[in-house]
């Protein structure tokens, strides 16, 4: 993608025992975004150009959290 961009995340994520409480988004170990509620999407505002690996963890009512999927839903140059 060309710099700078925002860049639409999105993630599944669901709890047998209760509500997600919530879904951060990360680059690397730095925080980009997160999502209160379904559906859980945040915007990565000003993304830098380069190699990134983005994760998200979902954590529950009684913050037990996990790895979620994360997927890029789409990008707009600024």
């Amino acid at each position: 993608f060309n710099v700078p961009t925002n860049i639409l995340l999105a993630a599944t994520a669901s709890d047998a025992e209760g509500p997600v409480a919530r879904v951060e988004f990360f680059s690397g170990t730095n925080k980009i975004g997160e999502a209160l509620s379904q559906p859980f999407e945040a915007i990565w505002s000003n993304a830098t150009s380069g190699p990134h690996l983005i994760t998200a963890i979902a954590t529950d009512g009684v913050s037990l959290s996990a790895i979620v999927p994360v997927a890029e839903v789409g990008a707009t140059r600024m």
